[in-house]
């Protein structure tokens, strides 16, 4: 039973798709430089765009690398978690470069949660969320504002709304995320081992 369970574990562990986070990284990428660029070009918003624009070149060169990487060995959770812990502090010196949590695009700081709790083991998520929690505390006390933020005076209440808003928010998509695809994956599991009770 011990050996049927870790069959599947295997199996199960095989699903997971290196493709998918190369995908989503990639999709991340053309967001940002869009939001970059329309903010700049469109809504006519300064942005420091040279430092912002390296910003986003780091995941792309990442990428790249991952991409080789992947073709010689399957990554383990715990590089799964480095990786998701890097786009966590790209996003983040992003956000401190656009104008901190007052910036719409700050929820985006949570997507790696959410990738986390779908793929990895709950520790793992755990880190993530912690990562998060001290990016956005970060993020709070520091941070280049944009223009619109120097004249117009935000009240500390709301700034620390915000705060607490992506922080319990973190918790609970990390979660609720985790729970749905834990049941998932042991239904799966269990599926598993029936198929190869029966071989």
């Amino acid at each position: 039973m011990v050996k049927l369970r870790q069959d599947s574990d295997r199996a199960l562990a095989a699903t997971i798709d290196a493709r998918i986070l190369f995908t989503i990284r990639w999709v991340a990428v053309v967001g940002q430089t869009a939001a970059l660029l329309f903010t700049e070009l469109i809504l006519g918003l300064p942005l420091p765009m040279v430092p912002a624009l390296f910003v986003v070149s780091l995941s792309v060169l990442l990428n790249l690398w991952l991409i080789r990487q992947a073709q010689r060995h399957q990554p383990s959770d715990k590089y799964n978690l480095m990786v998701l812990g890097f786009d966590v502090v790209q996003l983040a010196a992003l956000l401190y470069l656009t104008g901190g949590l007052l910036n719409p695009f700050s929820v985006m700081i949570l997507a790696p949660v959410v990738v986390s709790a779908a793929v990895l083991r709950r520790q793992s998520t755990l880190v993530l969320i912690g990562l998060v929690a001290a990016s956005v505390s970060f993020l709070l006390l520091f941070n280049l504002p944009l223009d619109w933020q120097v004249d117009f005076a935000v009240p500390a209440n709301y700034r620390a709304g915000v705060w607490l808003a992506l922080v319990l928010t973190s918790c609970f998509l990390g979660g609720y995320v985790w729970w749905v695809a834990s049941s998932a994956r042991h239904l799966s599991g269990a599926l598993a081992d029936a198929n190869l009770a029966l071989v």
